[in-house]
């Protein structure tokens, strides 16, 4: 599963581009990653852009393991995950649904421009 992320600095910005097949290991790995990266800031927003992903292997507890674990992002950061599949929308607005408490500040969008919308942003690509 390629994952390219890029931290933007100027725009206050973590962007997580998936593709390909994803499991749950890859975001945790992604976390992980961010987490010790030197540039990286919990009080960023993040955009979680799966337009590239054409499968997805989880257990089916996935979901509520993503949803019920703390994320490395402060609460108050804004996150937004673009899904423009059925499918994968319709597993982001589960995820959404299921960890509303945990992740407060998640928004599911269907493209990259509608993510920046949310964020006040303006669109890079």
């Amino acid at each position: 599963m390629p994952l390219r992320v890029e931290i933007n600095d100027a725009q206050r910005l973590v962007r997580s581009e998936y593709s390909g097949t994803v499991r749950l290991e890859d975001f945790r790995e992604n976390m992980r990653a961010l987490a010790t990266h030197p540039n990286f800031d919990p009080a960023y927003n993040e955009i979680i852009d799966l337009t590239g992903v054409t499968n997805v292997h989880a257990p089916p507890e996935l979901l509520d393991m993503i949803a019920n674990h703390p994320s490395v992002f402060a609460r108050e950061a804004m996150r937004v995950i673009v899904a423009p599949t059925t499918v994968l929308f319709g597993l982001a607005r589960e995820l959404q649904m299921l960890g509303e408490d945990m992740h407060p500040n998640l928004s599911v969008v269907k493209s990259l421009a509608d993510a920046y919308r949310v964020l006040n942003l303006p669109a890079t690509d």
